[in-house]
């Protein structure tokens, strides 16, 4: 005979499956980690420009072309990959790694927390 304690340790031992009309899948592939879940706009860097919040990885993003967020406009990047800050005070923590013909416009930088490391990090011209 079976008893309830043998019944729970079988039930929570075994493997956990979802299924839903035409789907089945294991509770695990909802734990790791989703490239979609990333390109989707979740987990993006979000730039504040308030002097209080750290923006490295937001302008850094910005930079590189990736996705970030900024839900009260201050950093604008234009379709040729120029960013615009707007009455931004611009917290760093990291060096900035510019790019060949990088454009940026506006804003106050701080990068105190920084100490004897660059603000930015400009590439060469190319031949």
């Amino acid at each position: 005979m079976t008893t309830r304690r043998r019944f729970l340790t079988g039930l929570l031992s075994a493997p956990a499956v979802i299924t839903t009309p035409g789907l089945l899948m294991s509770v695990s592939a909802w734990i790791e980690p989703n490239g979609d879940f990333l390109r989707w706009g979740y987990n993006q860097p979000e730039f504040y420009g308030d002097g209080i919040h750290d923006d490295t990885a937001a302008v850094q993003a910005a930079l590189d072309g990736k996705p970030f967020i900024s839900p009260n406009g201050a950093l604008i990047r234009d379709t040729n990959g120029s960013l615009m800050f707007r009455s931004a005070s611009i917290r760093l923590t990291d060096t900035i790694h510019l790019g060949h013909g990088t454009k940026m416009d506006g804003g106050f930088w701080d990068g105190s927390e920084m100490h004897d490391r660059p603000l930015f990090h400009a590439q060469g011209e190319r031949g």
